[in-house]
Order: C-alpha cells, then structure tokens, then sequence
C-alpha cells in the first residue's frame, strides 16, 4: 500500500511540474539579445524592484515592481498590466534581476 501512494505522488508531481513548464519558455540571454538588435515586436514586462529599475532596464519595458512575485500584493501589480499585454499579439518577455522570479509570474 505504501508504494501505490508514493507511486501516485510522484506521478502528481511529475504532472505538476509538466504543467509548469508549459507555461512559459525561457528566452536565454543570447536570443533576447538577437530579438532587441533586429527589433522584434515585443512586449518587455519588468519585475525589478523601483530601485534597480531606475538605475538600468530595457527600453520601453512595462514597469511593475513585483519582485519576486511570490506574495499576493506581488501578483496584483501584474495582473494591473493584463490588460495592457492583452491587446498584442507580440511576445511577451517577462525581466527578472536574477532570472528565476520570471517563473512566478504566470500572467497567461
């Protein structure tokens, strides 16, 4: 009986995170670079903090301040910008400051 129930939480956590995975795709560094230089339409969201947001971000990205996206307040000043994004049909490429908040951020 205890291998039939460990059996089945792995398989629910095997799911869980296939699901995770399908709700975004990670754009690494050398691509992103690629899309700005041949001027992709793109929508850029930043989740800096104020602070690092001023100091350096990408031209015309939506600013939020959600960093790390893990509280509920955090995920209210993303879901603020929906409808902004809503209205494109362009990639959406969400900035962390060190690349795994994007993660959290799930604004489908």
């Amino acid at each position: 009986m205890r291998k039939v129930i460990t059996m089945a939480v792995l398989l629910l956590v095997a799911f869980a995170a296939t699901a995770l995975a399908e709700t975004f795709n990670y754009l690494e560094p050398a691509q992103f670079k690629q899309w700005i230089e041949s001027d992709k339409k793109m929508q850029i969201v930043d989740i800096q903090v104020p602070a690092e947001f001023q100091k350096h971000h990408f031209q015309n990205a939506i600013e939020t301040n959600a960093y790390p996206v893990k509280s509920a307040e955090e995920k209210q000043r993303l879901e603020k910008i929906i409808p902004i994004l809503a209205g494109g049909r362009e990639d959406i490429v969400v900035i962390c400051p060190r690349g795994g908040g994007a993660k959290n951020t799930s604004i489908t």
